[in-house]
């Protein structure tokens, strides 16, 4: 592997290192706001989003499964950002934190070769990780449509 692409992964896991710090951060000094709870899921968006960008063009990272990221992160966005208008707060749910924790290390695998039992691991944590994607797309976007009495349930 490339001295480029080690210093990729090291990049990008400093990055994804700094999501749950400043989450953690935020809590114990007790600075929670609703900007905050749009703004660190958007965070992760934007990094998993762009490390997404350069593995379709420069890797084998299927577009297909991007798509289905891309669309899911939009749409969630957008429905977090009407819920914020109207002084709702969506933060993220369980589904959406775990499929972060999928995604993140995904995207990390495929800066590696796409190589034999590599290729083979990236391909699995793929499908996971879109499935994921999907069911918390769908969790969130049912969530979302509920009554704030209902939505904090």
């Amino acid at each position: 592997m490339s001295a480029a692409s080690w210093w990729a992964v090291v990049v990008f896991a400093v990055a994804s290192l700094t999501d749950p710090l400043d989450g953690y951060l935020a809590r114990r000094q007790g600075i929670v706001t609703k900007l905050g709870q749009f703004l660190d899921p958007l965070a992760d968006k934007m990094l998993v989003g762009a490390a997404m960008i350069a593995l379709v063009a420069l890797r084998e990272f299927p577009l297909w499964a991007a798509l289905v990221i891309a669309v899911r992160e939009v749409l969630v966005s957008v429905f977090r950002s009407f819920a914020l208008r109207k002084g709702r707060s969506l933060p993220a749910l369980l589904s959406g934190k775990i499929k972060t924790l999928v995604q993140i290390p995904m995207m990390m695998m495929w800066l590696f070769p796409r190589e034999g039992t590599v290729a083979r691991l990236q391909d699995a944590v793929l499908y996971v990780a879109v499935a994921l994607t999907i069911f918390s797309g769908l969790q969130f976007l049912v969530r979302s449509q509920q009554g704030p009495a209902e939505a904090s349930a």
